[in-house]
């Protein structure tokens, strides 16, 4: 296109007052002669298939007391926390989206090395029905849409690893969905299977967001943003029947979170009240008290838009008192598509203490 719009100028007649200079109206509608006729001549073709993919690995060391089985040794590798494949595509006004992960990232604290890379497992599976442009309707496998930090696609994290909170609901899992959108407002109703697979109970979320600005829901940090004010605050109910064993339900949770990104700085907040089913099946409680685990997040971009620093608490309000502070920068080659990230994690509770350090890169096209 450069290549013509060029030959298209050199060809061109220039346009001449009386005096033989052109003015700058002249230039003007030549320009937009020239757009209208290099449009004419290019080819016209449809959307098609997108594909695309993202790896995301780091090098990590942590102090003894992290990991019970390797007490009194310091642990440090290399850690895989993403390969990612996924394809989209359109046909009239239905999509579709599949992705496959082969490696997890799931363990806590997430420099466990059982953690890493595995098979592939299929993520995202599910076709969309756009009825219109408020309602879509989804069936096939998706995330669980209980928070935003988990939704947040894996190569625009402001730090290596997502918040405690995302990791615990980065789930997927087969089931259905409706969307309804306005200029400000999105509700999403989701009915999965739940924990229990196919058996007879269902995981149910229902999450309600407003937006300001463009929303800020889509990447975490500053990079990228407009310089203005851009915020999405959501709250979301979530309930699963499916029962364990000992005939103990999931449980249900209510959550709040938020992000925003005012110019150059950015701020995330999310919490989560859950009963005391769901806290033990998350392992804070052991099932006997209910829990409310938090996080908060701030992070400042530099005026030059390469590099980013941010700061995360999290509070885990589990039986142990687990906290965790934590510190990073990243530096943006080509934005998130392509960035190093160093973050240093600081972990407490009533019986341990220790230090993650780690150097990562994510590189996804």
């Amino acid at each position: 296109m450069v290549f013509a719009s060029s030959l298209l100028l050199a060809l061109a007649p220039l346009p001449a007052l009386p005096g033989g200079a052109p003015s700058g109206e002249d230039w003007l509608r030549l320009d937009r002669e020239l757009d209208t006729l290099a449009t004419s001549i290019a080819p016209q073709t449809e959307p098609g298939v997108r594909v695309g993919g993202l790896i995301r690995s780091s090098f990590d060391l942590s102090s003894d007391d992290i990991f019970a089985p390797s007490a009194g040794t310091d642990l440090g590798g290399f850690h895989v926390q993403d390969v990612i494949f996924w394809m989209e595509g359109s046909v009239g006004n239905m999509d579709l989206r599949i992705s496959m992960d082969g490696a997890s990232n799931t363990a806590w604290p997430p420099t466990d090395p059982s953690s890493g890379i595995g098979d592939f497992e299929v993520q995202d599976a599910y076709g969309r029905w756009n009825l219109n442009e408020q309602f879509r309707v989804y069936m096939g496998q998706f995330k669980c849409p209980v928070l935003m930090s988990s939704q947040v696609w894996n190569g625009n994290l402001l730090f290596i690893d997502r918040t405690r909170l995302g990791q615990m609901f980065d789930v997927y899992q087969a089931g259905t969905a409706a969307t309804f959108d306005t200029e400000r407002l999105h509700f999403k109703l989701a009915v999965q299977n739940g924990a229990d697979g196919v058996a007879d109970e269902f995981g149910i979320v229902a999450r309600g967001e407003f937006k300001l600005g463009a929303g800020a829901k889509e990447y975490e940090g500053a990079y990228g943003t407009d310089g203005g004010t851009n915020a999405t605050i959501g709250a979301a109910y979530f309930n699963d029947g499916s029962q364990d064993t000992g005939g103990t339900e999931m449980g249900t949770a209510i959550a709040v979170d938020g992000y925003a990104q005012l110019g150059h700085i950015s701020l995330h907040a999310e919490i989560v009240d859950m009963d005391e089913e769901l806290a033990g099946h998350m392992g804070l409680t052991g099932g006997t008290e209910d829990a409310m685990p938090f996080s908060a997040t701030a992070g400042f971009l530099l005026p030059a838009e390469t590099i980013e620093l941010a700061l995360r608490y999290q509070d885990m309000d589990d039986d142990v008192g687990t906290t965790a502070i934590g510190g990073g920068v990243n530096y943006y080659s080509h934005g998130h598509a392509a960035k190093w990230q160093f973050n240093v994690s600081q972990l407490d509770d009533d019986n341990d203490d220790g230090m993650i350090i780690q150097l990562g890169l994510a590189v996804g096209v």
